[in-house]
């Protein structure tokens, strides 16, 4: 979602949370380009991440994440 700005990030971080019941693995991580978050669902590990190049992405952290990764994309697509 090359749109979002990084002032966009926690909002947009703080929907995606909540709608799928994510719990944070880390604390934020802020760079000068980059804001990296990880979280989890069960078994599930995902990265909720921004940079300047790319703007917002959801990333898999482990094989079972996949869906959710998906479910996600389906969710932001659908506004």
């Amino acid at each position: 979602m090359f749109d979002v700005d990084s002032t966009d990030y926690p909002k947009l971080v703080a929907r995606i949370v909540e709608h799928f019941g994510l719990k944070p693995t880390s604390d934020l991580v802020i760079g000068p380009d980059q804001l990296i978050g990880g979280y989890s669902c069960g078994n599930c590990s995902i990265g909720l991440d921004w940079d300047n190049w790319s703007g917002f992405f959801v990333t898999a952290h482990t094989p079972e994440a996949e869906p959710l990764v998906k479910s996600i994309g389906t969710f932001l697509s659908n506004g």
